[in-house]
């Protein structure tokens, strides 16, 4: 009985000592090792050509010797290249640092172009081509004429009028490129110069501006029309037929015809 019991015993399990887990660290070490002595040797001229590779170019990229000598300019009609240059801020500088979409940008915040686009060509040039946004109106500042975009943005001095729509400061207030102006004021003054000669007997060749009083017509006759901003601008074209025939018979003849209000339209 008792050897049946021995023979059927059930085997029990030995449990691991630390002798035990030093040995199959061993044993994963030697097949390291061989695996490593296997194939080392045979990757290890790739690895250290990549390596140097690396570095060459790192050393070439960060540390090279290449600066930025020339900066060309191309698509300005109504702006300074020099102020293009200015911003870019590129000359002098290691060609593989420049971030180009970030000197775009730089130069976008002058607000006077549609779009930039900035390319470095080595060994030493950097080129930039702007898109400038297309005149649609003049401001005029004492004797000079500023060409302006439909937002409002002054784009540059200009010589001509070419028939466009001229507002005069009669503030004086001088302006800046890229500078706005309120594009409302603007838009009324296109407005009025189209619809005045339809609907009345002046036909100006200009508008006036203030801050203090807005939008005023110059005529013929010696006396201004002062129009104001663009609220109930047809109720104030309406008014202004019967208000200037009632003028040009005042006498003396007034020197302000005011139709900003249109329940009480006045002149003196």
């Amino acid at each position: 009985m008792i050897e049946w019991q021995r023979a059927h015993r059930r085997p029990t399990r030995q449990k691991p000592t630390r002798l035990t887990g030093l040995a199959k660290i061993a044993e994963v070490i030697w097949w390291l090792s061989r695996r490593l002595w296997q194939y080392g040797p045979q990757r290890l001229p790739f690895a250290v050509l990549t390596a140097l590779i690396v570095f060459a170019l790192a050393n070439l990229l960060l540390g090279s010797k290449l600066r930025v000598e020339h900066v060309e300019v191309s698509g300005t009609h109504l702006t300074d290249p020099a102020s293009v240059i200015q911003v870019a801020d590129v000359e002098g500088r290691n060609p593989f640092t420049i971030n180009t979409a970030m000197v775009a940008k730089q130069i976008k915040k002058l607000g006077v172009y549609e779009s930039v686009q900035v390319a470095v060509r080595l060994p030493n040039l950097t080129t930039i081509h702007v898109t400038e946004q297309q005149p649609a109106y003049i401001w005029k500042v004492d004797p000079t004429l500023y060409l302006v975009a439909h937002d409002g943005t002054i784009l540059g001095p200009t010589p001509d009028e070419n028939e466009r729509v001229i507002v005069v400061d009669a503030d004086h207030q001088a302006v800046r490129i890229g500078q706005k102006i309120d594009p409302r004021i603007l838009e009324e003054a296109a407005y009025l110069l189209a619809v005045l000669p339809l609907t009345t007997s002046l036909s100006p060749h200009y508008l006036l501006y203030s801050r203090a009083s807005g939008l005023m017509i110059p005529t013929n006759d010696g006396f201004t029309v002062t129009i104001g901003d663009d609220t109930n601008i047809k109720e104030k074209i309406e008014m202004l037929g019967p208000t200037l025939r009632a003028a040009e018979a005042a006498s003396p003849r007034p020197s302000v015809v005011d139709v900003r209000f249109i329940r009480r339209p006045y002149f003196h």
